[in-house]
């Protein structure tokens, strides 16, 4: 791939990133759009629950 290749497709995955509707909080689409990627490219991807300190 060439630098407007790679270009072209990170402008393509940021498009489709920011519309997916997010309000803070709610971002279950999002990490499912994130993981779904990331597992097109053979990483091993998976959501689980925040962690929480204790202070």
């Amino acid at each position: 791939m060439n630098f407007k290749t790679y270009t072209d497709y990170i402008m393509e995955k940021a498009v489709q990133l920011l519309n997916i509707d997010s309000p803070s909080g709610y971002g279950k689409e999002v990490t499912s759009f994130v993981i779904e990627e990331l597992r097109k490219y053979g990483l091993k991807a998976a959501r689980r629950a925040p962690q929480f300190s204790k202070r």
